[in-house]
């Protein structure tokens, strides 16, 4: 079946939520148009750079009599690195937080190691519990939901969440942000909210084969008492600064002897896979169309570039099958079960327990 793509980026119809108008532009081109125009939501840049300054004047504040003023996710990607070289720039103190999954690359760590010695960052490093995480990835895996990367991602915010709270610090800083991650929440890709504990526990519940004793866990009810009655608060610095991937990847390489990982978020093995193999076989769907229609959108590629990029495989067939071969054994399949996986058929996160109306209510008051 052919493909219908957009006129203006490069998502196409293997998205399932995806639309056209007339002209052939996705609905995700025509929102980012739409909140473009509409100057009420829009900040200038010096209004934006004067917001920065004040919240950074606040969290200082904040921060008085404290080891630590702020608290940054560090994965070793690009975003969370640049984080991490912004609030030194402004004179924060930070507690960087990085989740040890066991799918750590390699360079991964060494990037993590060399940014927090050069940047004089402490560094807290949370180790899941291997045998637990296992069981929960090759449950979510069996579910056959797009999203198999939400275990990760809630822990992830699970912890930065619960050490603010330990630590009395009301400020976690993220790497999120309009320039190259726009599209995330409406695609196929993203699949459903990783932070819906429910759907996590449930599809466990179903799946699994042991209990999740030490899980990082964050339900919506303990994330609104955080955030409400402990003013914990979650701010995207990369929305009030110009930033450029390009631009941030050349200072990361020039100042902190960065190494690039060649393609967006393969610091971890397990991502990579997702990206390449479990979301292209059982979904049919390529994650470079996401984070390349967000640069065309920001203005940081043409469109011509991305197409060119997309045709290209995103690595050799040596390197994926040593990837194939590497993520099986860890998961501890045969070829026979880890088959089955790719070929079962998918499955939507409404088919197992949720809390998708909670997930709903939460960002249409924060869109509002």
């Amino acid at each position: 079946m052919r493909l219908k793509v957009c006129t203006n980026c490069v998502l196409d119809s293997s998205e399932p939520n995806i639309s056209f108008d007339d002209n052939g532009v996705c609905i995700y081109c025509n929102e980012y148009f739409e909140l473009k125009k509409n100057k009420k939501n829009q900040l200038s840049d010096s209004e934006k750079l004067l917001k920065l300054q004040n919240d950074i004047i606040q969290i200082k504040k904040d921060g008085v009599g404290k080891e630590y003023d702020c608290i940054i996710g560090l994965s070793g990607g690009v975003d969370s690195s640049y984080v991490a070289y912004l609030v030194k720039k402004y004179g924060l103190r930070p507690l960087a937080i990085h989740l040890d999954n066991g799918w750590d690359a390699e360079l991964a760590v060494k990037n993590i190691e060399n940014l927090c010695n050069k940047l004089d960052i402490d560094l807290y490093t949370h180790v899941i519990n291997w045998e637990e995480f296992r069981d929960l990835q090759l449950s979510f895996l069996k579910a056959s939901v797009r999203n198999a990367e939400a275990p990760t991602d809630h822990a992830i915010f699970a912890v930065l969440y619960n050490l603010a709270f330990k630590y009395k610090i009301k400020w976690i800083i993220d790497g999120v942000n309009q320039a190259t991650e726009y599209t995330r929440d409406g695609t196929a890709a993203g699949g459903y909210a990783y932070s819906d504990l429910k759907q996590i526990l449930g599809i466990h519940k179903i799946f699994g084969n042991m209990r999740l004793h030490t899980y990082p866990k964050l339900s919506y009810y303990k994330k609104y008492f955080y955030k409400y009655f402990y003013k914990i608060r979650q701010y995207s610095i990369l929305n009030y600064t110009e930033y450029n991937k390009n631009k941030a990847l050349e200072l990361l390489a020039d100042e902190l002897d960065w190494k690039s990982y060649g393609s967006k978020h393969h610091e971890s093995i397990f991502t990579k896979w997702h990206q390449v193999v479990y979301l292209p076989t059982k979904f049919g769907f390529d994650k470079r169309k996401i984070h390349l229609s967000d640069l065309i959108l920001s203005g940081q590629i043409s469109r011509e570039n991305a197409l060119d990029e997309l045709s290209r495989p995103p690595i050799s067939n040596n390197d994926l099958l040593d990837l194939e071969n590497y993520v099986s054994k860890k998961l501890g399949l045969d070829k026979n079960q880890y088959t089955s996986i790719l070929n079962s058929q998918p499955k939507s996160h409404k088919d197992y327990p949720n809390d998708e109306w909670i997930s709903i209510l939460y960002k249409k008051y924060f869109k509002k």
